[in-house]
């Protein structure tokens, strides 16, 4: 309890305190960022620059094979663009591969709809890059190899 409203005016201080002193900086430090959303990328004027980039680089957006290619660019230095042209490219592999279709979200961006015919089944592939780019031990390939497995089982 308090006396009077200046011992509560202090108490409120010394709460204003400690929030400003530990909750702010562990909060700051500890919030999960979130990224904006990638651009749509499916639109008419990244075409040419995507097909730039997978000429480039000799990727068959038909073929799985070409995921190990894209797995050896992402750990290169890369730039944004770069980033969003390697999403592309393996959502259109997993299009491709197991069938599907490109939608564009304007919360998250572009993903990969109705995988293997199944409307629940999606993706945005930007994230899974990103995934790859931020932690070493994953891979595009073992994505793909995990949207196989589920579409098998």
């Amino acid at each position: 309890m308090y006396q009077d409203k200046e011992e509560l005016r202090s108490i409120f201080q010394h709460v204003l305190e400690i929030i400003e002193q530990f909750a702010l900086p562990w909060f700051a430090k500890n919030t999960e960022f979130i990224p904006p959303p990638a651009p749509n990328y499916l639109e008419e004027n990244w075409r040419n620059s995507i097909e730039d980039f997978v000429n480039k680089n000799k990727l068959n957006l038909h073929n799985p094979e070409s995921i190990e290619i894209l797995d050896r660019l992402v750990i290169g230095e890369l730039s944004q663009d770069e980033v969003f042209y390697i999403s592309y490219c393996f959502g259109e592999i997993i299009r491709n591969q197991f069938g599907g279709q490109w939608i564009y979200e304007a919360e998250k961006g572009p993903k990969v709809v109705n995988i293997g015919g199944i409307p629940a089944f999606k993706r945005w592939p930007h994230t899974l890059v990103n995934n790859v780019i931020k932690e070493k031990n994953l891979s595009l390939k073992r994505y793909f190899e995990d949207i196989a497995y589920v579409l098998e089982g």
